[in-house]
Formats: C-alpha cells, structure tokens, sequence
C-alpha cells in the first residue's frame, strides 16, 4: 500500500508559524527543555543523540519497529539508502554500538546479524518520547491542541502511531532532510545544535533576533555536554570562518542574522511536524477507540513500501 500523501509543506507555513507572538518563546522553551532532559539521559543516550545523523538513524529505527515488518539492520540500510539519508557504514557503525551500549538487543539465530530482527532498548524509546513530548508542549504554544498531543504520548500505542505517521509528514517537509547551511552546520557536530540552544536561554531578554549575543562558557559548555573545549574552540572557530558567529570578547559570542533566522526556520519546521504528525495520532488513537467498542480497523500503511 502506498503512503496517502500530504500537501507538501511550504515557506508560507513556516512563516506563518513565525509570525504568531508566541514563536519566540515556543522557541526557547524548547530549546531549554532538550537542554534539560539531554542531562537526564543515559551516557548511552546522550551519545546516539548527540548529533542529527546520529539522532535521524535512531528515530528511522523506531519507525521501523512500529511498521508491520518491523526493524533489521538490512531493513534499516536499504530504508536509509531510499531516502540518501546516510550510508550503510554509518548505520552499521550506530547500530553496533547501539548494541554495545545495551541500547538495542539483535534476536537470537543462525542468520546473518543483519537479517534478525532488532529491539530498540526501553531507554531509547522512553528519550525520543519524551522528546516528542517536549516539543508537543513547546508547539503548544503555536497550536494548543498540542497539549492533548502531548498527554496522548503516555500511551505506548499512541507513540507508535505517531511513528507511523511520521514519514508521511516528512515527506511533505523536505526542508528537514535538506537543512539551511547555517542550521546544518551546527546539526552534524557533536552537540553543535544543544550548545546553541544552550547559549540561546542565555542572551538579554529584550532582543530583535532569535539569536543575537551570548555570553561563552567553554568549560560549562564541555561539562554539560560532555565534549571537550578543543571541540568547543574548533566548533566555533569554524562557524566564525563561515560567517556564522562572531566573537565579540574572548568569552561573549555574536550570531549572524543569517545563524538567527536558519535556527528559527528549522524550529518552525519542527514544530510544523509536530503538530502535523501529532493530528495523524491523535486520528488513529481514536480509531482505535472506535476499533474497541466494535468498529473495523484500517489497515497500517507499509512504511516506504520497504519490506524483508
């Protein structure tokens, strides 16, 4: 069965997010939320979501294992190709350390350790829901039916057909695969994109920008991120190169308008898809309500039309 496609999503919708009054601070409450539950994680956790590469193949994994066909290293190589998401190396290289950390469990058999079946560990699982969590209730902010969004995640079946809806949205906001430069730049380095979101919760409340000037804290940065100050000083030496930041003092950092309005269109984004996923959810929670008080239930689309 092939996906129902959605409208796909353009920069009218991003903007229109934007320019609600409360994008700002729907912005910063979820950046300081990814903040605070990142020092909650396990060391495993923190590591396979440190980055965005890291990150996309763990959430491609726990839509795999809420498919019908569920999730194998083979599955998720040839799903990742698809998409040109990333190579089969790196997700051989995450998956097996995933395994290593105790994060994923590979079913017992004589088959080839790609071909058996893979369980995502309950710490993985119970990170990314909150996550989605977190992020339903910033979106709340723009949208409130989020909230009832939010509360529906402490169901494991609502999480699951969030999951399942997730590719149809995605698809429709290509813009995610593709980031801007400026926002990508941060996204791939280890914890690049939790550091600014760090640094944002810091700045002068009265300010034009998302992102304008912060006050740098190496050390705190590395403590809290668990990653070293030579990563800290190459990061942003490199994001100066590029035009991307400033340093205004040997420990005040400036962002470039084009930094600034790269971080807010990849949270409007995000906030787009949450709130687009969230709906598809909530649909088929109740009809799986509906299903229980004696109703048919509709068949679950085969993700991507990947099988075996």
């Amino acid at each position: 069965m092939q996906l129902t496609m959605l409208r796909p999503a353009t920069s009218a919708d991003q903007l229109t997010l934007q320019a609600r009054p409360s994008f700002r601070d729907a912005c910063e409450l979820a950046a300081a939320r990814r903040v605070a539950q990142f020092a909650t994680l396990s060391p495993g956790c923190q590591w396979l979501l440190k980055d965005i590469g890291r990150t996309s193949i763990c959430l491609l994994a726990l839509i795999l294992d809420a498919s019908e066909h569920g999730l194998s290293a083979r599955r998720l190589i040839r799903l990742a190709r698809e998409i040109e998401m990333t190579s089969a190396g790196r997700v051989t290289l995450v998956l097996r350390r995933a395994e290593a950390l105790g994060e994923l469990t590979v079913a017992p058999g004589l088959a080839l350790w790609t071909k058996r079946r893979l369980t995502p560990g309950r710490s993985l699982v119970d990170a990314l829901r909150e996550r989605a969590r977190l992020e339903f209730e910033a979106a709340a902010l723009l949208e409130p039916r989020a909230a009832a969004m939010a509360s529906a995640l402490e169901d494991d079946g609502a999480f699951k057909a969030l999951l399942r809806a997730l590719p149809r949205v995605l698809i429709a906001r290509p813009r995610l695969m593709a980031p801007d430069p400026a926002a990508d730049f941060f996204l791939q380095r280890d914890a690049g994109m939790l550091m600014l979101f760090d640094l944002m919760g810091r700045q002068l409340p009265d300010r034009e920008r998302l992102l304008e000037l912060a006050p740098l804290s190496r050390s705190a940065l590395s403590r809290k991120f668990g990653v070293s100050r030579a990563h800290i000083n190459k990061l942003f030496a490199d994001a100066a190169g590029d035009g991307l930041v400033r340093f205004a003092g040997p420990d005040e950092l400036e962002f470039s308008p084009e930094l600034s309005a790269a971080v807010a269109d990849h949270l409007a984004d995000n906030f787009g898809v949450a709130i687009e996923a969230g709906e598809i959810m909530l649909e088929e929670v109740a009809r799986r309500g509906a299903v229980q008080d004696g109703a048919e239930a509709a068949p679950s689309p085969v993700l991507y039309g990947v099988r075996g």
